[in-house]
């Protein structure tokens, strides 16, 4: 039997959780624990999987079986049922929280080590040094949809349309999606990115640097994946070395090389 202070509320593929004096993985801005169980987002109506059996070993840990039963059903109703929402969450050591950060970072990368890869933006007709650069450092609005309340704004909100998509099923299985608006049969790209919770959790942390320079490439360039490719091959840009669909990101985040 385990004592109740002694019930592990750690996240096991997220080391920040480790530390049980650090509030909420050192970040009170975007998250809150009212139960020192648990951080998540102010909005967030969901109980991470790994909690959730972590508690269901403690308790069986200290029931009999009638007990554990009882035990099950109720941490099952406090929980709504998450088991029913998928897999459990893996963090591969992104910045998790705070993509103005990571489009701060992309920006200092460009002029450092990521130096190729902005003489290679530079050679396209349609790009500002300047306006880039205002792009990722505070230029965008980012639309974190791991807050319900931003995962139910509609498009037609953002844009002064009627459009009542919300942001989650517009930004669909990307990681991230420039919010954009139809004007004289030409796609004009607004400064506002919505972001799938997959980006704080799928991607490493070169690639959300990597990212944000992506979709800031779109905003500025206005043009879609397939447009943008075509124009980055002529500067080594090659899809075949890359796996799944994320592979502009993927070639950023290795230097554009």
């Amino acid at each position: 039997m385990c004592a109740l202070g002694e019930l592990p509320v750690a996240a096991l593929s997220n080391p920040q959780t480790w530390n049980r004096y650090a509030y909420v993985a050192g970040d009170p801005v975007n998250f809150v624990d009212p139960g020192g169980m648990l951080m998540q987002s102010p909005d967030s109506e969901f109980y991470p999987p790994e909690i959730f059996l972590q508690g269901l070993f403690f308790m069986g840990s200290i029931l009999d079986a009638e007990g554990f039963v009882a035990g099950y059903a109720w941490l099952w109703y406090w929980s709504g049922g998450f088991l029913q929402a998928g897999a459990p969450v893996h963090h591969k050591g992104g910045i998790l929280t705070d993509p103005g950060a990571a489009a701060r970072e992309g920006w200092r990368r460009l002029k450092t080590m990521w130096r190729k890869c902005l003489t290679d933006f530079q050679k396209h007709n349609r790009f500002d040094m300047g306006n880039f650069r205002r792009l990722l450092n505070g230029g965008i609005t980012w639309y974190d949809t791991r807050r319900r309340s931003v995962a139910m704004t509609t498009v037609g909100a953002i844009l002064g349309t009627g459009d009542s998509t919300t942001l989650k099923e517009y930004v669909g299985t990307d990681y991230a999606r420039v919010v954009q608006t139809r004007f004289r049969n030409q796609w004009i790209s607004t400064p506002h990115v919505v972001l799938s919770s997959d980006w704080f959790t799928d991607l490493t942390r070169d690639e959300q640097f990597a990212n944000t320079i992506h979709e800031a490439l779109h905003v500025q360039l206005n043009l879609g994946d397939g447009e943008l490719k075509r124009w980055l091959v002529r500067f080594g840009f090659r899809p075949e070395r890359y796996s799944g669909t994320h592979d502009i990101t993927k070639w950023i985040a290795g230097g554009c090389k």
